[in-house]
């Protein structure tokens, strides 16, 4: 597994953050809650349109997806961390890069609720059968079917009638409105979005040719590979790398970086690399450019829940 890091300096200060790739394929159903174990294990169909899958002619690479763990246990631990969330196949990652610890570390949380409408109903919740009962076949009918037949008939054909309905018509007669009785319902958690802005600098041949690594790996990390060289127009194509993205030393309870979160799974969704960050063209005596200004951003494969925070996103002693 191969390491790269901007600058040369960060094994030195130890404030840096890990970007870690993992072969998907191999990586099991750490990290991802389950889904995936699920997914392998639903057999049925599944199984055998993947023995399908993989009887075809160049189909090679579907075998991965559809095969067991077998010599890539999600239970090995990967040395950079213990705890069963904290493990993945032992011969799964493919490299790493240490970049410097941004300006900007922002880690977003989203829910989503939707708001739902009781309207009259709800003022019978809690009242019995009774109540209930009267309100949908009193007020809730009566009325309804009162404004519903008047409409039908004479109002319909009266101009400049528009909006008209039970709650305005009350409220223009007597200056009452129903109650809507909003309650807001919880949905679904938001996936984390994390974007990382760097500014790299090629202050000697050592530091252009980490730079130079440093985007080639991203780059070959977010792109699917095809079962043929050279060739997209494959059968099936294999899933690009998947991402951690974790502090240095965030393992270590003495670490002065420990305070921020892990990361499960996260897919990288967005690389910008732009190589005139001063709108002028600068090059090394190694013919490339003098800085860099490199952009990425990644999406967490799978949502947290409270376990998640508590066992493994946020576990810091004394919380």
């Amino acid at each position: 597994m191969s390491v790269i890091s901007y600058p040369a300096s960060n094994d030195m200060t130890g404030y840096y953050l890990a970007f870690t790739s993992y072969d998907y394929a191999k990586a099991g159903a750490a990290m991802t809650s389950g889904i995936r174990e699920a997914v392998l294990g639903g057999g049925g169909a599944l199984g055998e349109t993947a023995d399908f899958l993989k009887n075809l002619p160049g189909a090679n690479a579907v075998s991965s997806l559809f095969s067991s763990t077998s010599g890539n246990d999600s239970t090995q631990t990967v040395g950079d961390g213990g705890g069963a969330n904290n493990r993945a196949a032992a011969n799964s990652r493919t490299g790493s890069v240490f970049l410097y610890l941004p300006p900007k570390l922002e880690y977003k949380y989203g829910a989503d609720w939707q708001k739902m409408s009781f309207g009259a109903m709800g003022a019978a919740f809690g009242q019995g059968k009774e109540a209930m009962a009267g309100l949908l076949g009193g007020i809730g009918a009566t009325a309804g079917n009162y404004l519903a037949e008047s409409i039908q008939g004479a109002l319909k054909n009266i101009p400049k009638v528009e909006s008209l309905d039970l709650d305005n018509f009350l409220g223009a007669s007597f200056g009452v409105v129903f109650n809507d009785n909003t309650l807001q319902t919880f949905d679904r958690m938001q996936t984390r979005q994390f974007q990382f802005d760097y500014l790299m600098v090629a202050r000697n041949s050592r530091e252009e040719k980490n730079i130079r690594e440093i985007i080639r790996f991203f780059k070959v990390a977010m792109h699917p590979v095809a079962e043929t060289d050279g060739r997209n127009n494959s059968l099936t194509l294999g899933y690009p790398y998947v991402f951690r993205i974790r502090p240095a030393g965030s393992f270590a309870k003495e670490s002065v970086l420990s305070f921020l979160p892990q990361t499960k799974y996260c897919a990288l969704v967005g690389l910008n690399v732009d190589y005139t960050p001063d709108n002028v063209i600068s090059l090394t005596p190694g013919q490339f450019v003098q800085a860099v200004r490199l952009s990425l951003s990644f999406n967490e494969i799978t949502s947290l829940t409270r376990q998640d925070v508590t066992n493994f996103e946020d576990s810091t002693p004394g919380s």
